[in-house]
């Protein structure tokens, strides 16, 4: 794997900024219950960042904090524990070819593939989901991201879906 084939949808916690996401079959109040009505969903936040070993970040630290796991990195030793971590609703981790990967392995296959002291190891996609989807929903649409995304770029996708915290969800 190369720094180019490798890509972390760490958190996905947000919408995707080019699909549109409606709503049908919904009952416009005072007309027949045949019509409907399409609602569309207001997109809050997307974001991509860079997991660059220049600013001190690893990509197998980045992978333990989002999932709430417990990765080890064979590049420096350390161990990432995050397993107190609590609000991680759902992960998978999604492959070009359909295949299942564990966790550790991928992440420390992309600090080895990185040679660099200053190198990019991954990169993190953090998207609000909208409070208008049900759990199964959000965990639908945001794993259609995370195929699209390793369909079309053939890298690797490690999803990771928070619950919002308390301070976060002001509805």
């Amino acid at each position: 794997m190369t720094d180019q084939k490798i890509l972390a949808v760490m958190t996905i916690e947000i919408s995707l900024t080019y699909f549109k996401i409606r709503f049908l079959k919904r009952p416009i109040w005072g007309r027949s219950q045949a019509k409907t009505e399409a609602k569309a969903i207001a997109i809050f936040h997307a974001s991509t960042k860079s997991i660059a070993r220049s600013a001190g970040r690893s990509s197998v630290a980045a992978a333990a904090y989002r999932s709430g796991t417990e990765l080890v990195d064979m590049r420096t030793g350390l161990v990432h524990d995050y397993t107190w971590r609590d609000g991680v609703f759902y992960t998978a981790i999604m492959l070009p070819d359909g295949t299942s990967a564990e966790r550790n392995a991928l992440w420390n296959a992309a600090e080895s593939e990185e040679k660099r002291k200053d190198g990019r190891t991954g990169r993190e996609w953090i998207i609000a989901l909208p409070a208008e989807l049900d759990e199964d929903a959000r965990q639908e649409l945001a794993s259609a991201f995370g195929i699209e995304l390793a369909t079309r770029y053939g890298v690797a996708v490690d999803l990771a879906i928070h619950l919002p915290n308390r301070e976060g969800d002001n509805r």
